[in-house]
């Protein structure tokens, strides 16, 4: 994540270009990511009048009151405590795809989407053991140009250790505003050692780039999609026509979604009608209470190619 959400591990995984993919194919390797986002008309707000007739609920109002009215010495963070409650409700599930954002997190990461982002440009994952692993960087990120590499682990994040904590936790402290600045201590494994570095970030405003795109030998054209942002689509769809201009042909196309961690799931079909037919389905995602079908709208233009 941009300092804000789990991405895929570092992978140096490649596509296998002897292999044509089926639309089939297609559709499971958009949908193969970890998390995605419907649009904001799909965010639950939580308010106080939905909250009646919860077990237990009054229990909850009760311990929280005592503790933050008898609590000796006073000055708790009143949100925390309810902030980590219901983390800790949710944790219980035991699905990592079921989790809880704080607002503020949320706020990011919906900003992210919108190609807005403050910090030091760096994907970030947590691996089992609570580590936190730098996986990627945006571009002209100041972090990789202060020295930071992939598979560098995070300490230290202004002088507070951050293994085992919440990633969104550790993503906060390391985001913030443009012209400020974030110490922090570095694990690198080098050749068979292990090195501390520390480095100090100077945080800047960064254009997130949802897509990169070329055209390799033999007229392949290859996209990295890094994002599926709210302009992910239009930058797809333009680079194609560029190519199909400058190139008459294509021989192939590559989509390269390592380490995309997810985002609109509307901007994700837009991209997959570029390869279905029109009202064909391309994916069906179950809900408790019913399925929910996406069509492709079309114009399915470049299901001529092999993908």
């Amino acid at each position: 994540m941009l300092e804000l959400d789990i991405m895929s591990t570092y992978s140096e995984g490649y596509f296998n270009p002897y292999r044509k993919l089926t639309r089939g194919d297609a559709a499971l390797l958009i949908y193969n990511f970890d998390a995605y986002t419907e649009t904001s008309e799909y965010i639950i707000y939580i308010t106080m009048s939905e909250s009646t007739g919860v077990p237990l609920l009054d229990t909850l109002q009760d311990v929280y009151n005592r503790v933050a009215e008898n609590y000796y010495g006073g000055g708790l963070n009143t949100d925390e405590l309810l902030y980590t409650a219901i983390s800790e409700m949710v944790d219980s599930i035991g699905d990592k795809y079921t989790v809880f954002s704080q607002p503020q997190a949320t706020e990011t990461f919906t900003e992210t989407l919108e190609g807005q982002y403050e910090g030091i440009g760096i994907y970030i994952t947590q691996e089992d053991d609570g580590s936190i692993i730098v996986t990627n960087f945006l571009a002209n990120s100041p972090a990789e140009e202060a020295g930071l590499k992939a598979n560098d682990i995070i300490i230290k994040v202004d002088g507070e250790e951050v293994s085992g904590i919440d990633l969104n936790e550790a993503a906060d402290l390391i985001k913030g505003d443009t012209g400020t600045t974030v110490d922090l201590l570095i694990q690198r494994s080098v050749d068979d050692s292990i090195e501390l570095l520390e480095f100090t970030v100077e945080r800047r405003e960064l254009a997130v780039t949802y897509l990169e795109a070329e055209v390799l030998d033999n007229n392949i054209a290859y996209y990295k999609l890094t994002f599926f942002g709210d302009q992910t689509d239009e930058e797809f769809t333009m680079k194609t026509e560029e190519f199909i201009s400058e190139y008459g042909t294509l021989n192939g196309i590559i989509l390269d979604l390592r380490n995309n961690p997810g985002g609109y799931v509307n901007t994700a079909t837009d991209i997959l009608s570029h390869f279905i037919p029109e009202n064909e389905v391309i994916t069906t995602i179950r809900y408790n209470d019913g399925d929910v079908t996406y069509l492709s709208g079309g114009p399915a233009d470049l299901q001529i190619y092999p993908l």
